[in-house]
């Protein structure tokens, strides 16, 4: 029926949102700096204020993080 037809489709796309989301975390976990590079606070995925898909600002000093700033 069409109301199968739309629970299942709203699953499967529920379903891949989370399995975006998740890949989206883990492509943050690898760039994101253990410390701030500024102000030496500690950072995670957690903590960081996330400005984009990939610049986030420190929560301490709000420094602009960036994939190229990984040391």
């Amino acid at each position: 029926s069409g109301v199968s037809q739309g629970l299942m489709r709203w699953y499967v796309d529920r379903q891949k949102a989370e399995q975006q989301a998740q890949a989206a975390m883990e492509t943050r976990k690898d760039w994101l700096p253990a410390k701030c590079p500024n102000c030496g606070g500690p950072l995670s995925v957690d903590t960081v204020n996330w400005t984009g898909p990939s610049t986030a600002d420190c929560p301490y000093c709000s420094t602009n993080l960036r994939p190229a700033m990984q040391s």
